[in-house]
C-alpha cells in the first residue's frame, strides 16, 4: 500500500513538474500593435473663434480627415471691417 502511494505520488510530481515546464517555456504569442476598427461619431464640436461672428465658408466636411490646426470654417468679418475704419 505504502508503494503505491509513493509510485502516486512520484506521477503526480512528474504531471506538475512537466506542466509548469510547459507553461514557463511555451512560446509567447507576438504582441504586435493593436488595430481597431470602426466610426468615431460626433454630432457637436466646440469652435474656437474668438469672436461671435457667422460662419461665411465651411472648408470641411463631415468624414474629412483633417490636420492638426486645419482650417475648417471662415467667418464674416463685416462688423470687424466697420470696427476697423
Amino acid at each position: 500500500m505504502k508503494k503505491r502511494i509513493l509510485v502516486l505520488a512520484v506521477l503526480a510530481l512528474c504531471m506538475g513538474g512537466g506542466v509548469l515546464a510547459w507553461l514557463a517555456l511555451r512560446p509567447v504569442p507576438d504582441a504586435g500593435p493593436v488595430v481597431l476598427y470602426g466610426n468615431v461619431d460626433l454630432r457637436q464640436v466646440s469652435l474656437a473663434f474668438k469672436d461671435a461672428e457667422r460662419v461665411a465658408r465651411v472648408l470641411a466636411r463631415e468624414g474629412d480627415r483633417l490636420a492638426p490646426g486645419a482650417l475648417v470654417a471662415v467667418l464674416e468679418t463685416d462688423r470687424l471691417d466697420r470696427e476697423i475704419t
